[in-house]
C-alpha cells in the first residue's frame, strides 16, 4: 500500500496550529492496512510558536469526554514524532518514494504537518506533488446509499479513528463512485 489517510487533533485551523494528535492509516481500494496514532506534545509546541487559538480551545470543551481523552494520554515530543512519523511511512509503504498523502482539507491536515516538518528543517517524507484532499474525493463522487457505507467505529474527532473511517470511504470512492 501505498495511500496514507491523516487525520490531526489540533488547537487552532491555521497552519501553524499546535497539533494534539495524529492519526495515520495505510489504505487502498479494499483495506485498512497499518496504522499510527500519536498525541504530541503541547507545551513544546506553544513554546515553539505554534498557534493555539481560543475558538478552538472553546470548540474542544463542548466535544464528548472520550474525544477529550486524547488530552490525558502520553505525550511524544515533536523531534520523536517526527523520527517515529518519518520511520513508519518509509519502512511500511511498497514504494517510499510514491507515498501519497491524504488529508480531510487541501489546506488543513497535510499542511498542518507539513508545515511542522519544515519548522523543525526536517524533510517530510512524502512529495508536495503527492498530497491528496480526502474533502475533493468526496465532493466530486456520488453519495452512497445507506447500505452501502462502510461501519463508522471509534470516537468522533479521534484522529486515528476519523482517518480509518475516511480511508475506508476514500476507498470506497476510488472503486469508481465518481460523478
Amino acid at each position: 500500500m501505498n495511500d496514507i489517510m491523516l487525520d490531526l487533533e489540533t488547537w487552532a485551523t491555521s497552519q501553524d496550529a499546535v497539533i494534539l494528535s495524529v492519526g495515520a492509516c495505510f489504505f487502498d481500494k479494499e483495506l485498512i492496512g497499518e496504522s499510527l496514532y500519536l498525541c504530541l506534545d503541547r507545551d513544546q509546541q506553544v513554546l515553539d510558536g505554534r498557534k493555539k487559538d481560543p475558538k478552538t480551545v472553546e470548540w474542544w470543551d463542548k466535544q464528548s469526554d472520550e474525544a477529550k481523552h486524547l488530552f490525558n494520554e502520553v505525550q511524544v515530543g515533536v523531534f520523536n514524532f517526527m523520527s517515529i512519523f518519518t520511520d513508519w511511512v518509509t519502512n511500511k509503504a511498497q514504494d517510499p518514494g510514491s507515498v501519497k498523502m491524504w488529508g480531510n482539507g487541501s489546506d488543513f491536515d497535510n499542511a498542518i504537518l507539513g508545515n511542522l516538518y519544515e519548522s523543525w528543517g526536517i524533510k517530510k517524507p512524502w512529495s508536495y506533488s503527492n498530497n491528496r484532499c480526502y474533502r475533493t474525493l468526496k465532493n466530486i463522487c456520488l453519495p452512497f446509499d445507506s447500505h452501502d457505507l462502510p461501519q463508522r467505529e471509534g470516537v468522533h474527532h479521534h484522529a486515528l479513528h476519523d482517518a480509518q473511517y475516511q480511508a475506508a470511504m476514500a476507498g470506497r470512492y476510488l472503486k469508481g463512485k465518481l460523478k
